[in-house]
């Protein structure tokens, strides 16, 4: 009996101990009193939110580009030889002018396609002109040239010049570009004359 009574004093003495040492803790409030962290979906809808807009804004605009003006384009130029030039037929015909018949060239289709072109054609050159403005080009010296009777009437052309120029002496030898015009008809005239003519020599 008595050593019940001692083991029940002390574990009330125990209990009442740790119940002095064990500080006491305020309870936590409830979930319902802490403060929302997002808004909720009816506060969101009361916010007025602007109406997307149909249009598309316009793009920024760009400056005008300056237009290029086209360059100019030379046309190609076919460089003529001689043996070309002199490799055509004859024909005769009556001229009223000399009262009699006269040899009026023949000239082929490899030359009649040139006609209006831009050509090159080398030669020695036989001014005639003291205008500077056309001189006659030959395919020989003038030593051996048309003019001395020991070549054709096909081996020399007129070159009218695009700009004047005194300064061609006797065999010069040089290139000059322009237009091919034939001629079959008129007797004072070269077979050949090459008109707006460059000296492109080089």
């Amino acid at each position: 009996m008595t050593k019940t009574v001692l083991l029940l004093a002390v574990i009330f003495t125990e209990a009442f101990s740790t119940a002095q040492l064990t500080p006491s803790v305020p309870p936590l409030p409830p979930l319902t009193s802490m403060p929302p962290l997002l808004s909720t979906p009816s506060a969101l809808s009361s916010s007025p939110v602007p109406p997307l807009s149909s249009t598309p804004p316009a793009p920024p605009s760009l400056p005008t580009p300056h237009p290029i003006s086209a360059l100019p384009t030379e046309d190609p130029a076919t460089r003529l030889s001689w043996a070309k030039l002199q490799n055509i037929e004859f024909e005769e015909r009556y001229y009223p002018e000399a009262k009699g018949n006269m040899l009026f060239p023949k000239f082929p289709w490899a030359i009649r396609e040139l006609e209006g072109t831009t050509v090159e054609v080398e030669g020695y050159t036989i001014p005639i002109d003291k205008s500077g403005m056309t001189v006659v080009l030959s395919a020989n010296p003038y030593a051996a040239c048309y003019f001395c009777g020991k070549s054709g009437p096909a081996s020399v052309l007129t070159v009218k010049l695009k700009l004047k120029n005194t300064h061609y002496r006797i065999d010069n030898y040089k290139t000059f570009r322009g237009k091919l015009r034939l001629n079959s008809t008129d007797i004072h005239q070269f077979y050949y004359i090459l008109e707006n003519a460059e000296d492109v020599t080089e």
